[in-house]
Parts: structure tokens; C-alpha cells; sequence
């Protein structure tokens, strides 16, 4: 899992645009995948429930690095 918080949905689309091209996946795409999740933390914890309602994920295995960046997610979703 790639995660990446970001302020705004502006610094969102320019890091799915960055991450894209490592994947081989347009920036829509990047959006839309179970392995990376890119945003404000609002939409990274919407992103994660939606992942955990429909696709049954509810564990996300991150470096240590990543960890720290989805820290305000994970905060937020401990206990939903």
C-alpha cells in the first residue's frame, strides 16, 4: 500500500500523477486502486471504508514510513 496525505484534492490528483507512472496507471486510476491510497485524510478514511465494504479489506500491511503518513487515518478509523 502506497499511502500519501495530503491538504487538499489539488495536492491529491498532482501525487496520483506522480505515483501513476511506477504502476503503470493513470492518475484516475491510481485513485481508484485497493494498493495506494492519496488524499485529504477525509477522503483516505472514505477511501478505506469503501475498500473495507466492498472488497471485505480491513487490514493494510505499510512500511514504517507509510505508517507515519496514514497515522491521521489510521487514528481516525481505530475502532470503526
Amino acid at each position: 500500500m502506497v499511502p500519501g496525505c495530503c491538504g487538499s484534492r489539488a495536492d491529491r490528483d498532482g501525487a496520483a500523477k506522480q505515483l501513476g507512472p511506477a504502476f503503470g496507471l493513470a492518475a484516475d486510476e491510481v485513485l481508484r486502486s485497493p494498493h495506494a491510497v492519496v488524499g485529504p485524510v477525509d477522503e483516505i478514511c472514505d477511501h478505506l471504508r469503501r475498500q473495507r465494504d466492498e472488497l471485505g479489506i480491513s487490514y493494510l500491511g505499510v512500511s514504517a514510513e507509510a505508517a507515519d503518513a496514514l497515522a491521521p487515518a489510521s487514528e481516525r478509523l481505530t475502532g470503526t
